[in-house]
């Protein structure tokens, strides 16, 4: 298993796609035409490069020194214990956010096998939104019958 990326265009990728995230991705073309359009884009990049790029060098900074998981890296690079609890930040992050990529995967493979069913035939968006939300009504239904 290889310990490091092969190019600095592979880190910049991976960098890139573990900051963005697939909300954004989906929210942002909404977000910018709610909120003033070009203005908006501007905001948005000179709070992405004041937050994220202090964060991402951070990250990389940690992982370069110390070599180690996300779990031990901060006891490794302080010396000490008493920034252990970070690590437990970073794992309940990746928990939460592993939770909302589960959710959306789920729609994901239940929509691509409506669509190879062709469910969809002759739907227009209303009924498409209605049968978006019927599916969304029957996920307790669903919890229930994987608890039983």
């Amino acid at each position: 298993m290889q310990k490091s990326f092969s190019s600095k265009i592979g880190v910049l990728l991976a960098a890139a796609g573990s900051a963005v995230g697939l909300g954004s991705i989906w929210k942002f073309p909404y977000v910018v035409g709610e909120n003033g359009g070009g203005a908006f884009i501007i905001l948005y990049i000179v709070c992405s490069l004041i937050f994220g790029l202090p964060l991402i060098m951070n990250e990389f900074l940690i992982g370069k020194l110390s070599g180690r998981s996300a779990y031990s890296a901060y006891r490794e690079v302080s010396g000490t214990s008493r920034w252990q609890w970070m690590s437990w930040i970073n794992l309940l992050c990746v928990l939460i956010i592993m939770s909302f990529y589960f959710v959306v995967s789920g729609w994901c493979v239940y929509y691509m096998v409506e669509a190879a069913s062709n469910a969809f035939a002759g739907m227009d968006a209303k009924a498409l939104e209605a049968h978006f939300d019927a599916f969304e009504g029957r996920a307790p239904v669903l919890c229930r019958y994987w608890q039983a």
